[in-house]
C-alpha cells in the first residue's frame, strides 16, 4: 500500500488489489487508499468481499481464467491463458490479460509454457478486446509485446518498483516511435 503512490507517480495507471482467501482484512480502506492515488482500482474476484465492494463503490473487478460472468460491475477484466479464454472474455469484459507471455518474474519455477510474442500477436489480431501482456515483462520484452499489438502491460514482479514502472511507461509512450 505504501508503494502505490510512487508507482502511480512513475506511470502506473491501474492498480489491482488481490488478497485471495484472506477474510477480515481492511479491504475497503485499502481500496480507498489506492483510489486516492488517481489510478484505476481493480479488485480481484478471489479477494473475499472484492465483488461486493466493486459493485457498491464502483471499482473494477478482475476475474480469474474460466470464471463465470459477473453482472453489476462497472469495469470487468479477466485473466486469460489462450485464445479460448480470450474469446470468452471478449463477450463480457472491457479488457483481458494474456499470460504468461514470458516466464513470470514473480513465480520462479513456474512450469507453464510461455506463449511468446508470436502467440500474443495472433491472439491480439483475433480479438476485438484490449489485451494486456502479462508475465516476465522487462523493458526488452515490453517492446516485443507492444510490437506484437498488446494494448498495454500488466505485471507483478516487473512492476514492483517505481523505476521499473517508469521504464515500462516510457516504452508505452514511445511505442509509436519504433
Amino acid at each position: 500500500m505504501a508503494l502505490a503512490p510512487a508507482l502511480v507517480a512513475a506511470g502506473a495507471d491501474g492498480l489491482l488489489l488481490r488478497v485471495p482467501g484472506i477474510a477480515g482484512l481492511p479491504l475497503e480502506a485499502w481500496a480507498e487508499a489506492l483510489s486516492a492515488t488517481g489510478a484505476v482500482v481493480l479488485l480481484h474476484a478471489r479477494t473475499p468481499g472484492g465483488l461486493a465492494l466493486a459493485r457498491v463503490r464502483g471499482f473494477g473487478l478482475h476475474l480469474p481464467a474460466g470464471a463465470a460472468p459477473v453482472p453489476g460491475v462497472s469495469l470487468l477484466g479477466q485473466s486469460c491463458h489462450g485464445l479460448t479464454d480470450l474469446r470468452a472474455a471478449a463477450l463480457r469484459c472491457a479488457y483481458a490479460t494474456l499470460s504468461p507471455v514470458f516466464a513470470p518474474l514473480s513465480k520462479p519455477g513456474d512450469a507453464r509454457p510461455v506463449l511468446g510474442p508470436r502467440i500474443l500477436a495472433r491472439a491480439v489480431a483475433a480479438m476485438d478486446l484490449p489485451v494486456l501482456a502479462l508475465g516476465g515483462i522487462e523493458v526488452a520484452q515490453a517492446r516485443e509485446c507492444l510490437a506484437a499489438g498488446a494494448w498495454g502491460l500488466a505485471g507483478i514482479g516487473a512492476l514492483g518498483t517505481p523505476a521499473r514502472v517508469a521504464a515500462l511507461a516510457a516504452c508505452l509512450a514511445a511505442r509509436g516511435a519504433w
